[in-house]
């Protein structure tokens, strides 16, 4: 089958169907996208902090100062908003060189000499002209300009090849609540959308992304790019020893501590996969990403519509676009897919988590009436293989979403045993978790 790109750009425009106040959205005859379609596949500069308007400030401001004197409550932390923001903010990290990055990752079979020239120049234009950022009265240094500075620089040099980052809504911040999934806010006069982030949920993913490259069998890294190699990916299974106490680990620091403290340490991925890492990680976060923007791109707030199906609706457009992005690019459509349900089954293995921890078995019914239980979600996201791809692209999906279902279920069900035994013990959920864990399975009668 020929890849048609003007037919899947006419798809992508189809998909969206309307624009957020409602109003048909424009084909136009020369097979262009509408504008806002336009504008999410293109890479674009992130907005400067400086320029942030002062409403979307202020109710960054708000919210951030409200849910830290929460957390300070929850976790007994003296010292209110501010002792909470010091007990759980990151410290920037040193930041990799180029060529220390590249050989990190293994990748030094896919980047030139002058590609990696290139990356280190633009860090260095980038160094020189970024302004002083104002003050915040809690300031999260983590997803700020430096975050963004990562993902639009040497990243983008490297997933150039595994396809390209979206263009997020322009607006981002942190919250500690204690719950994983991101949300879409309207800001104080109306004009503008924040997406806030769970302080603890970037850190999750990019310790799950890790845990994936455990979990899944060692993957060439030229196969990333192509579905016919990752259509040939083996369909018998085994989980690497180690897999399953790395998994423990990662969940029982989200469980118990509600979101990692400053300090935690990261997890580590293997060197036979550590080449998965990044195309993973910023997938499943171009996912989380693209679904806040969906709610606004199909006019769910200018609707007021909410719940299941909307929920879904945000799903399967994200995992949509994402993928048709990286096939445009002439690379994979299979990944950037498997990574959207990789960060579905990652919200699964929390909530599977909580459950156990709270009651002590599983199996409960699920009592969230907004957000679909995860496994529904997952079934959901099929739907959005569109019959339009290359049958070697359906081919290496399916392939992908076969091993996460084979090696996802060893790892939950070998996990489950570990997690009865902590609840025999005494352990249970941080305070944190209280409210989703009442929105998802219900308060245990004996949890105080």
């Amino acid at each position: 089958m020929v890849f048609d790109i003007q037919a899947a750009l006419k798809r992508i425009a189809s998909v969206f169907g309307q624009t957020n106040d409602q109003a048909p959205a424009p084909t136009g005859d020369d097979g262009l996208l509408p504008g806002q379609i336009a504008d999410a596949l293109q890479p674009q500069p992130y907005p400067s902090v400086t320029e942030w308007p002062d409403d979307v400030l202020a109710t960054i401001r708000y919210r951030q100062s409200t849910s830290y004197r929460e957390v300070s409550r929850a976790l007994g932390i003296k010292g209110g908003a501010a002792a909470a923001f010091e007990h759980l903010r990151e410290t920037p990290r040193p930041g990799l060189t180029p060529e220390q990055f590249r050989d990190y990752m293994g990748w030094q079979s896919l980047f030139s000499d002058e590609e990696l020239e290139a990356a280190k120049q633009t860090i260095a234009e980038a160094d020189a002209e970024e302004p002083e950022l104002p003050q915040f009265d809690l300031e999260d240094g983590l997803v700020r300009q430096r975050w963004f500075r990562i993902q639009t620089v040497l990243e983008e040099q490297a997933l150039r090849h595994v396809g390209q980052p979206l263009h997020m809504l322009p607006y981002i911040a942190t919250l500690p609540e204690g719950d994983i999934n991101a949300r879409v806010v309207p800001t104080m006069d109306g004009d503008n959308y924040v997406i806030f982030y769970d302080h603890g949920m970037m850190r999750y993913l990019r310790d799950f992304a890790a845990l994936v490259c455990w979990v899944a069998p060692p993957i060439d890294p030229t196969a990333l790019l192509d579905d016919r190699a990752i259509a040939q990916l083996p369909r018998s299974h085994t989980l690497p020893p180690g897999t399953i106490d790395v998994c423990l680990n990662t969940l029982r620091r989200y469980i118990y501590e509600g979101t990692p403290e400053a300090d935690a340490p990261y997890v580590s991925p293997p060197e036979w996969n550590r080449h998965l890492f990044v195309p993973v990680f910023q997938n499943m976060l171009s996912f989380v990403v693209a679904h806040e923007q969906g709610h606004v791109r199909l006019g769910h707030f200018a609707t007021d519509r909410f719940g299941p199906v909307p929920e879904g609706e945000a799903d399967g457009n994200a995992a949509f676009l994402i993928s048709y992005q990286s096939l445009l690019g002439g690379q994979s459509w299979s990944v950037p897919f498997w990574c959207a349900d990789l960060a579905l089954i990652a919200f699964r293995m929390l909530d599977h988590t909580l459950c156990v921890l709270e009651h002590g078995k599983t199996g409960l019914p699920w009592k969230d009436e907004i957000y679909p239980a995860p496994e529904e979600r997952r079934n959901s996201l099929r739907n959005y293989v569109p019959g339009d791809i290359p049958e070697i692209s359906r081919l290496a999906t399916g392939n992908l979403i076969g091993m996460n279902n084979s090696l996802f279920a060893m790892v939950e069900d070998q996990v489950t045993l570990f997690l009865v035994s902590d609840y025999t013990k005494g352990l249970r959920p941080s305070p944190l978790w209280n409210g989703r864990v009442r929105r998802t399975w219900g308060r245990a009668p004996q949890t105080p």
